[in-house]
Order: C-alpha cells, then sequence, then structure tokens
C-alpha cells in the first residue's frame, strides 16, 4: 500500500516517534532519534528480546494470581507515564504489550494514543473515530466520546479480567453496542463464576482440606453447600 500521498498517515507516523522519545518509562518502549538526512520515513526503537502478552498467555493458561499482579501492575506504571503528559494511549491490548527475557512489561504502538491538546488543533489525525481494538475498548469510544486515562484503565482491567479467567467481561458482543441501550443490555459475565466450576471447586475445597487437615466427611458438607 501507497502511504506517501497520505498526509494523516505520515503525520501519525511521525507523532508516535516525538510520543515515544517524551515517555521516560522501564515500561513503556523507547525510541531514539532517526537521522534527518535520510530519504526515506521511519521509527527507530529498543530491541524486546521476549514475546507479547497475547503469546505469554497462551503460554501460560493457568498463572498465578502473583504473576498476574505483577504484571497488571507494570502495566499501570507505563500508563501513568502516558497520562502524567496528558496521553492516552488509547489502544491497550495483549498484542500492545511485551514481556522481555526478563519479566519486564513494556507497552508498545503508540498509533492510536491521542495527546491533549493537539486533536484539538490537527483535524488531519482523524482521532475521533479511533478506538483502538474493540474487545478490549472502553464504552465511550462506541458512543463517539473522546476517551480519558479511565479509558486507558478500562482497557488494563479487561486485559487482568482474560489473564485470570480466559474470558472477556461481556463477551465478543460488546464491539456490537452503538449506543447506550445496547450498552446497558450487555451482561457482565462474574470471574468468580467463571471459575466456580464444579472441578475446580472440589479440587480447591481438597487442597484446602489437606492443608488444615480436615476430615473426608467435612469435606463432603463443605462440597455439597459450595454446589447446590
Amino acid at each position: 500500500i501507497d502511504l506517501k500521498d497520505n498526509a494523516a498517515y505520515l503525520e501519525r507516523f511521525t507523532l508516535e516517534e516525538w510520543i515515544a522519545r517524551r515517555i521516560n518509562s522501564e515500561n513503556v518502549v523507547k525510541a531514539y532519534l532517526a537521522s534527518k538526512n535520510s530519504d526515506y520515513l521511519y521509527n527507530i526503537t529498543e530491541y524486546i528480546q521476549g514475546q507479547t502478552l497475547n503469546q505469554w498467555m497462551i503460554d501460560n493458561p493457568n498463572p498465578k494470581i502473583e504473576t498476574v499482579r505483577d504484571i497488571a501492575q507494570q502495566i499501570a506504571k507505563g500508563l501513568t507515564a502516558f497520562h502524567k503528559l496528558e496521553m492516552i494511549h488509547q489502544d491497550l491490548r495483549p498484542h500492545n504489550i511485551m514481556i522481555d527475557s526478563n519479566n519486564c512489561v513494556k507497552i508498545i504502538d503508540f498509533g492510536a494514543t491521542r495527546v491533549e491538546g493537539l486533536i484539538e488543533s490537527n483535524i488531519n489525525l482523524e482521532q475521533e473515530n479511533l478506538q483502538g481494538t474493540a474487545l478490549y475498548s472502553a464504552p465511550e469510544y462506541f458512543l463517539q466520546e473522546i476517551g480519558t486515562s479511565k479509558s486507558d484503565l478500562f482497557s488494563l482491567a479487561v486485559i487482568v479480567y482474560q489473564m485470570l479467567s480466559k474470558e472477556l467481561p461481556y463477551g465478543v458482543q460488546v464491539a456490537r453496542c452503538k449506543n447506550k441501550t445496547a450498552q446497558n443490555k450487555l451482561v457482565y459475565q462474574s470471574f468468580i463464576m467463571l471459575s466456580l466450576s464444579s472441578g475446580y471447586i472440589i479440587s480447591r475445597i481438597i487442597i484446602y482440606a489437606k492443608t488444615n487437615f480436615l476430615g473426608k466427611k467435612r469435606i463432603i458438607i463443605i462440597i455439597w453447600f459450595m454446589l447446590f
């Protein structure tokens, strides 16, 4: 695809470097200044030896809560670096998060990032309809409203939910809800209910029972009350 005559795309591409060079956080990918004498437009970022969070979730389908908490905290620190500079990432999703070989989490891809004050002054960026990836986007984006720092936090919450449950809190229908009436009809899938399958309950109770030296009769009673 030839994009050399697409002014909006070129401005957005240039803005990505501008954004990356102003954020100083170990949890955000670093960018380096490209040569100004080149005949080509390109961005240079640090090399991250690792994998995306999406791949990590595939490789770790049942992560420890402590591991999920550590990843979430690092993502939150990266987002804080954006928000302190009045920037909103707007496209936070597992594919845009890297985990390196030292388990350091880094946010990447600033193609959807909104900079406060810039969106109002440059219509070529066409950010009014920019909403990242639907399944992780905050509901306000579907109502054509401008996102805030809370929108990024919503995306983070969806990611954490998915890491713990392998599901999405509102399923895959959320992207089809283009008005508040439709959004109000969405049903939140409680992570607790998703997790409490009979097999999961029984296995956790048995582990608890063995740890606390409970007798077989008491285990049966506990399981009966939990399931029925």
